[in-house]
């Protein structure tokens, strides 16, 4: 029995609105197999986010967050 199929015996002994979200996103991940299929890569995320930190000091901000901690 392949997963699909294993996932259709679950669905449908659910309530109808429910199923459908499922099964809705289970089409979702089927149409979207690149986003599964492909190893992430660490690598290419570097500068991701930098604009975000251009205006923040970042010494300052750790000092904040090492404060909340206590």
């Amino acid at each position: 029995m392949s997963v699909a199929d294993e996932i259709y015996e679950i669905v449908k002994l659910m309530p109808e609105e429910r199923a459908n979200k499922i099964l809705d996103f289970a089409k979702f991940l089927q149409s979207n197999t690149e986003l599964v299929d492909k190893p992430l890569d660490f690598r290419n995320a570097a500068g991701l986010g930098k604009e975000i930190w251009r205006s923040i000091d970042v010494d300052t901000y750790i000092q904040q967050e090492r404060s909340s901690w206590e």
